[in-house]
């Protein structure tokens, strides 16, 4: 099959979540740099016999097509230089930057499906999302291999978004003093960019008030939306092979956040080593520094209330803190939270990413991931509140880990 890759030309920015950028100027300036750092992502697919690896040679050639490319454009740095916690040496940094995916990015297949290594120092983390972008693209060209046809499903899904975008606009108009905050997070697992770029003009068109923003680096810059995003799990996962000790690594994460940004992007990921261990480590210290928490795996009023007993033991008041719920959303999970915890106990947003951006009838959104498998050589890993979602490639280091902090 021969793949239309001409949305490869596109800038990096439109493949970029903000929080790769965010995360990175953290780690560039938070890391102790004596000696070198290096880091190794992996590439998974989760949807059972995908075959994958029909899109191998095809993923290697849009890949490649950004070599030698900036990752920010002469056009772009106003924009990016408008945001207050950027600071000016890192985005000169980006502005110079240019990307290298054949030196980093090793492509192969195993059993069908692609096998994708990440390896280089921290600036390798900024091929996630575009590597998860292209592949979630050429895997809509499998469904629908005509341009014509894609385009046909882009319109019928927006036409179902429509009818989901009014029940967001009638929740709203019948509980005005309730505020819905709603970020477009769907970049990593678009149907196709041009899709994703109509998504936003029709959300923006239809529902702007509950609009908060979108994670999308371009779209951001061309629609005049706010950028979202603060840190992903792999920003914790660091500190476990570098900086101190393993047991003390989840203070250094946050510490380091907290130097980093003096304030501002205040949001905690405690699902790094699940979510009731992790706070263990929040002491009143943190919980008064930091705005709120995102919850991405486990039971949504588990995890709330686990979140606010701990708050209200420290005699920190729960309706001073934002909850920001991520964890495969749709608009109806996302309005029953909001009508649950929306001023009660809370402020609340919340981040859909492939509902909005591939819910397209006939055609089944590919569940797949890339992430930190080591640091500086040594393994790191992801204890989730949801099994399913653990990720480590050592069984020794996860059961080090596991007993270091008394988890089952």
């Amino acid at each position: 099959m021969k793949f239309d890759l001409s949305f490869t030309e596109a800038p990096f920015t439109a493949f970029c979540d903000w929080y790769q950028l965010t995360q990175l100027q953290a780690l560039t300036h938070q890391l102790d740099h004596d000696g070198g750092i290096s880091v190794q992502m992996k590439y998974t697919v989760r949807t059972k016999g995908a075959n994958t690896a029909r899109l191998q040679t095809a993923l290697r050639e849009a890949l490649d097509r950004f070599e030698e490319r900036h990752v920010l454009l002469p056009e772009e740095l106003p924009f990016i230089r408008e945001v207050r916690y950027m600071k000016p040496v890192f985005i000169d940094t980006l502005r110079d930057m240019r990307l290298h995916p054949k030196d980093y990015v090793r492509i192969a297949e195993h059993n069908g499906e692609l096998q994708i290594v990440i390896e280089g120092g921290i600036q390798a983390i900024l091929f996630e999302q575009l590597i998860l972008a292209i592949i979630s693209e050429l895997w809509s060209q499998l469904t629908f291999p005509e341009h014509a046809e894609r385009l046909a499903a882009s319109r019928h899904a927006i036409g179902l978004l429509d009818l989901e975008l009014n029940k967001i606009r009638q929740a709203a108009t019948a509980n005005p003093e309730k505020e819905i905050r709603l970020t477009e997070a769907g970049t990593r697992r678009r149907f196709t960019l041009a899709h994703q770029r109509e998504v936003l003009l029709r959300m923006k068109d239809t529902v702007p008030a509950q609009l908060f923003g979108t994670s999308n680096v371009r779209f951001a810059k061309d629609m005049d939306l706010r950028l979202v995003g603060t840190q992903a799990h792999l920003f914790g996962m660091f500190y476990q092979q570098h900086g101190g000790t393993l047991a003390t690594f989840p203070r250094r994460a946050m510490q380091a956040w907290v130097n980093e940004y003096r304030g501002d992007l205040g949001y905690m990921l405690p699902d790094v080593l699940t979510t009731k261990e992790w706070l263990k480590h929040v002491d009143l210290y943190f919980a008064k520094l930091f705005d709120g928490f995102r919850h991405d795996s486990g039971e949504p009023a588990k995890w709330t209330q686990l979140i606010i007993d701990h708050l209200t033991s420290l005699g920190v008041d729960p309706a001073s803190k934002f909850a920001v719920y991520s964890d495969t959303l749709t608009v109806e999970t996302m309005l029953a939270l909001w009508e649950r915890y929306e001023g009660n106990p809370w402020k609340t947003s919340y981040l859909i990413g492939t509902f909005l951006t591939n819910n397209v009838p006939g055609h089944k959104a590919l569940s797949q991931v890339i992430k930190l498998s080591a640091v500086n050589g040594q393994p790191v890993a992801k204890i989730s509140d949801e099994p399913e979602k653990a990720t480590c490639d050592n069984p020794e280091y996860l059961a080090n880990l596991k007993k270091t902090f008394g988890i089952a």
